[in-house]
């Protein structure tokens, strides 16, 4: 049976060319939770995927927009505080934390996760702070604006990593650390692609899929089923379109998301083979050979040394 795309969150492709904005996005979501519903929804990569007990660290930025309900949050810096509706909470890289809605009354969450040197600046200069994450944003009709606004055009855009999106993670952090005179953008950019031809469409939404599922064990033909094609269709397609197929795509895709958990994260590389959608670090190893000319070790000390 095939996997389905989730609807509720979408994680974007990050390139070394992303690393040079500053700042940059690299997924978001917006989930409403039922009372007494299991939390977190499944379907996220497994570097993302946590439980309430046991918690996790990211390897960068996130922002939660708790638009309703309310519920618990606890870190290592502040211990276990209760969060309620229009309250904005700021994860940092490396700081274990969990979160989750009360049975009660459940909630309704908007988030974003980034990353950048802007960010580690500010971090620097505390601004931001994981000895204080919870925010209550002045605007909260102009913040869950500024969320929508970003999920829906990565909807449009799944597989791009596009400079608007920095530009509104920029509003999300203003409003969210209460910058003054910071105004929702009130025109959207034009739609890129409408009426485009079917096989780019198709081609996005695999795109689409490949970011999302990657980490798990999938495949062409899986994709395909998924969105109604013939798998030869799919990978003709892909050659016609970005001139490459769909499985040097997944390959790719698994080899970025390995690059930035190197240089991001202290994990051991086991496991980021296998966050990454590796079967083991054997074949994580092979992989980095044959495309990047060398080991996960060696990439991850040229990586640091180079950013020092």
């Amino acid at each position: 049976m095939p996997i389905r795309e989730p609807t509720d969150h979408l994680y974007l492709p990050v390139s070394e060319r992303n690393y040079d904005w500053g700042l940059y996005v690299t997924g978001a979501g917006a989930t409403h939770i039922e009372p007494d519903a299991n939390y977190p929804p499944r379907g996220h990569p497994a570097v993302y995927d946590f439980d309430f007990q046991q918690g996790r660290t990211l390897p960068e930025y996130a922002f939660v927009f708790i638009e309703a309900g309310g519920g618990e949050f606890v870190s290592q810096e502040t211990g276990l505080i209760t969060i309620g509706t229009n309250t904005l909470f700021i994860l940092l890289p490396d700081v274990w934390h969990s979160y989750r809605p009360s049975r009660e009354s459940g909630w309704t969450e908007h988030w974003i996760t980034l990353n950048g040197s802007y960010l580690d600046a500010l971090t620097q200069r505390g601004v931001l702070s994981a000895r204080q994450p919870i925010l209550n944003p002045k605007t909260p009709d102009t913040l869950l604006h500024t969320f929508n606004r970003m999920l829906q055009m990565m909807r449009i855009h799944p597989a791009q990593n596009r400079p608007v999106y920095a530009a509104l993670a920029m509003l999300i952090l203003a409003e969210a650390v209460g910058a003054d005179g910071v105004d929702s953008v009130d025109e959207s950019p034009a739609v890129e692609g409408e009426g485009t031809h079917f096989a780019e469409e198709i081609v996005e939404s695999a795109m689409s899929f490949i970011w999302n599922w990657s980490h798990r064990h999938i495949t062409v033909a899986e994709i395909a089923d998924t969105l109604g094609v013939h798998r030869r269709t799919l990978e003709n397609y892909f050659r016609k379109v970005r001139g490459t197929t769909a499985s040097a795509e997944i390959q790719q895709c698994r080899i970025e998301r390995a690059c930035r958990l190197l240089v991001n994260t202290q994990m051991p590389i086991k496991r980021i083979a296998t966050a990454a959608g590796f079967s083991n670090a054997e074949h994580l190893s092979k992989a980095f050979r044959r495309q990047l000319g060398t080991s996960p070790s060696e990439y991850r000390s040229r990586r640091r040394g180079a950013s020092r």
